[in-house]
């Protein structure tokens, strides 16, 4: 190939023929050997990638040159016995099949199955690549989503659900997964759609979407696979259904009432209303309060430090939630997560109060963990009709982000970082799921609302008190401490 004619459309080698991208987006090529001499097999062809384009040159180049050489000395190097063994064959064939193939149709018939079998013995299986991929989300490198640390249960899912495709990994190479011309996304696709029935379209979609970033996985770390992911953009085709009929849901506020109220009333169940405190009125993901699976995965009451940092904006309690390390401790120079700020409100501090100071009869901690029981909690839940289908994994941090947003309304950037989303998704998910009175009558749900505190002076002693009550309060600790300094 001459400078001049090295362009990104089209390739052309001297003697031999010209190639033309017709599709950038697939990098899909079209050959064109018309030189007498070429063979009728590779005189048109359809290739992808520039590579193979350059590897079909050298193969007419080759041609040519033996076509060049006088039939004398190219009949020396044929063995006549394997000739004749060769010619018996086909004409077996032909007698068969009633068919009239010739002997250079099936010759080069053979040389591209050799060529496709050493093509394939370069790459893995699809049953390779997925326990590649697993031990690389089970990595450091790999458990990450932004600057969040993947909850355990979800690579656990994850890996789960990649070691049932067993009915159809077996039987594919990942140059075949990668191949337009091969089957596997229709055969994925009906596989899903039988497989997955019974979830909804949400659950499909999530599954098409690790199916995907597998792909994805192999693609970057195999450079060699010149085509595009066969299934990039395809999980969407399974939320067509989750779009119509997907609307996001929050908990009403008398749903979130009758928790606490049957929570406050059984002496099992209480034990959990400080997690569902956290849970509830500050913005936290589940499994920052309290991993059900991972025990090292406890909020402490330390990040409240010693209850010193007054919110402005709801008058509450700021907490800071360190980085985590690997193994569930606390961060360290080999970090896996960034250090994140969260606003308990008011409500939320009254029930931790009241809580401490009714329950357990001790101040509020200042150390130590969080108490938190999985099977009082879905008993709790089951008890309320709270539960399975009805319980979205994220329902309880979804419902306060949008009460929050809309009790604040002018305080939007504020707790898209606290809840650590974006205005985009607050826009897409949160917005106008309730109202302003709902929003106020969430946010004052305490045990005195709930008739838990029966007079002004043990309201007090309890720490049930109004936000304006621990606004002021908030503001007394910080002078007596300037006075102090």
């Amino acid at each position: 190939m001459t400078s001049s004619q090295n362009s990104n459309t089209h390739r052309r080698r001297k003697g031999v023929g010209a190639a033309t991208l017709v599709d950038p987006k697939e990098d899909k090529w079209r050959m064109c050997c018309q030189r007498k001499g070429t063979p009728q097999w590779a005189r048109r062809k359809t290739v992808y990638g520039i590579n193979a384009v350059a590897e079909h040159f050298d193969i007419v180049a080759e041609l040519l040159r033996e076509h060049g050489r006088s039939k004398a000395a190219l009949l020396s190097k044929i063995d006549m016995d394997e000739l004749t063994i060769c010619n018996r064959q086909l004409e077996s064939l032909n007698s068969e099949s009633n068919t009239n193939h010739s002997m250079e149709e099936v010759y080069n018939l053979g040389i591209e199955a050799i060529k496709a079998k050493k093509t394939k013995q370069q790459f893995p299986t699809l049953n390779q690549v997925i326990e590649q991929y697993i031990a690389y989300r089970e990595s450091p490198q790999g458990n990450h989503r932004g600057n969040w640390v993947i909850d355990k249960n979800i690579l656990t899912s994850e890996k789960t659900f990649l070691k049932s495709l067993s009915k159809i990994r077996k039987k594919w190479v990942l140059c075949d997964v990668f191949n337009p011309q091969k089957p596997f996304k229709e055969e994925a696709k009906r596989w899903i759609m039988r497989e997955w029935t019974h979830l909804a379209p949400k659950s499909q979609q999530d599954r098409a979407k690790i199916l995907r970033m597998l792909l994805d996985f192999a693609k970057e770390r195999y450079p060699a696979l010149l085509c595009p992911n066969p299934l990039n953009g395809w999980d969407s085709y399974f939320n067509k259904t989750s779009k119509a009929s997907g609307i996001k849901t929050i908990l009403p506020v008398q749903k979130v009432t009758d928790l606490f109220l049957a929570a406050a009333n059984n002496p099992k169940w209480v034990h959990n209303i400080p997690y569902m405190a956290l849970s509830l009125f500050a913005g936290t993901r589940p499994y920052d309060v309290a991993s059900p699976k991972d025990k090292k995965r406890r909020w402490r009451w330390g990040w409240f430090n010693e209850w010193k940092n007054i919110s402005a904006v709801s008058g509450g309690f700021k907490a800071m939630l360190p980085a985590w390390n690997e193994d569930g401790t606390k961060g360290s120079s080999k970090k896996t997560s960034v250090a994140q700020e969260r606003d308990l409100t008011a409500n939320g501090y009254q029930w931790i109060t009241w809580y401490y100071e009714t329950i357990v009869e001790k101040d509020i901690p200042t150390t130590g963990k969080i108490y938190f029981s999985r099977k009082f909690w879905d008993e709790l839940r089951k008890s309320q009709n709270l539960y399975a289908e009805k319980w979205h994994h994220d329902i309880i941090r979804r419902t306060f982000a949008t009460y929050a947003h809309n009790h604040w309304p002018n305080e939007t950037q504020y707790w898209c970082d606290q809840c650590g989303h974006s205005v985009s998704v607050y826009k897409q998910v949160y917005k106008g799921l309730t109202t302003n009175a709902d929003a106020e009558e969430f946010f004052s749900i305490t045990p005195a609302s709930l008739a838990l505190c029966e007079e002004e002076e043990t309201i007090e002693t309890q720490g049930c008190v109004s936000m304006a009550r621990l606004q002021q309060e908030g503001l007394s600790k910080i002078v007596n401490q300037s006075l102090i300094i």
